[in-house]
Formats: structure tokens, sequence, C-alpha cells
């Protein structure tokens, strides 16, 4: 894997004190470790296991337990450290991706053959954003304002591949004719996609240059029009 480098080191301690290393952002961290400073390393390490944690227990792994995915969430980090180049958007979403694209990854690889239907590696009963946002799962997002019952949830599971769909290739069209239409807007695609991969509403805000209550309008649509997708299929 090429790995970028930083046009400078960062101005450190000789004692590398982790202390004072913790004050760091992650980017000035990045730099000191590329720098030889194995101490950063640690530092971002531990400054992402709160994540790596809570994102490893939303998700299912044939034949493995949450170690597993944890082990495969601290590879996506250190891929993460490995090929972020400076000067490009901030490194917590992107680390985010790495963690949450790796965990995806192995969890499809695991369950492939065994359990299709989990082949997407989206956990459905288990919160979509924890300590990081409000306490949702995403079952309550696709199916009806009532509880879903283990039914449900299964139903559910088989028509995920639609969400996919709908951030990927466009199966549900762009153009809007009236309120009853479960059609996504490019707004309500492009927030569904980064929410999806852990941005959270104040990075979604940043990045799509909107307010965060557009974001957070666009976000309550696209789930709405999910949700009728889904009934439909």
């Amino acid at each position: 894997m090429a790995v970028a480098s930083f046009t400078h080191k960062a101005t450190l301690p000789s004692c590398g004190d982790e202390t004072v290393l913790s004050l760091l952002n992650d980017e000035a961290l990045i730099s000191a470790y590329r720098g030889g400073n194995e101490q950063a390393l640690a530092v971002l390490f531990e400054r992402y296991r709160p994540f790596i944690q809570w994102k490893s227990r939303m998700y299912y792994i044939s034949g493995g337990d949450r170690e597993d995915l944890e082990q495969e969430a601290r590879i996506g980090l250190f891929e993460a450290i490995e090929s972020y180049r400076p000067g490009g958007p901030p490194f917590g979403p992107f680390a985010r991706m790495c963690i949450t694209r790796q965990i995806l990854q192995a969890v499809k690889v695991a369950n492939s053959r065994k359990h299709r239907l989990l082949n997407n590696a989206i956990s459905l009963d288990a919160p979509v954003h924890g300590e990081y946002e409000e306490d949702r799962s995403l079952a309550e997002i696709l199916a009806d304002p009532c509880t879903p019952t283990p039914e449900d949830i299964a139903m559910a599971r088989e028509h995920l591949h639609g969400i996919r769909d709908a951030c990927d290739t466009r199966t549900l069209p762009l153009v809007r004719r009236n309120r009853h239409d479960t059609h996504l807007t490019p707004l309500e695609r492009d927030v569904l996609f980064l929410f999806a991969v852990g941005y959270s509403y104040h990075e979604m805000s940043q990045r799509l240059r909107k307010s965060s209550k557009a974001v957070d309008n666009a976000l309550q649509r696209a789930k709405k029009k999910l949700a009728q997708h889904l009934s439909r299929a």
C-alpha cells in the first residue's frame, strides 16, 4: 500500500510524553507517527477505541465474535492512518469510513455463503448512533412507526440491498412528482450515504455545506421514503 507523506514533521517533546501527544489533533499525530514516534500511533488507537468498540457491536460475523470485528476495525484504522493524505478532508470522517468499510468487508466475506440476507452487513437492532448521536436503530428507521416484530425485521433484511441500490445505482428515480413519491433527491441520497458510513450531523453539514436542520430534514425524508420503498418491494 502506498503511504502518503507529510511535508513536515510535528514538533514534539523528545520524551514522547503521551500526555502531551494526547493534546495534538489527529493530523499532527499522524505526522508524528510518520516521523518515527510510535507513541503517536498508540495515542491514535486509544482515541478511536470507543468508536471501534461501538461500531463492532453493530454487526455479526459468521463463525466469529466481537473481538474479531474489533480486530478488523483496528486494521481499518491502521489503513486509514497509512493512506491518509494531508490537505484533504479531515481525518476523523475518513478514519470512520475506513473502519466501517473494513468491518463490512469482513462480515460480507464471512457470511456470504451461509447468511446471504446479511451480505450488506447492516444490523437492524443495534443502535445507529449510540453515544455519538441520538439512540435509534435501523429497524426503527426502516420499519413502520410501531415496534417491529422479529418477522418484520427478517423481511426487512431481505430488502436491505434496496438501500445500497437507492444510494449507488439510482433505482429510486430523482424526479419528484408529488408528496407521495418515494424518489430520493440528490441531497437526500448524499445525506443517506454519509449517514450510513458514519458521518455525524455536524460533519454532514460541513461536507454538504448545508445547515444541520437541512441535513436532518433531508435524512428524515430519506428514511421515510426508504420505508415506503421497502414496504412496496
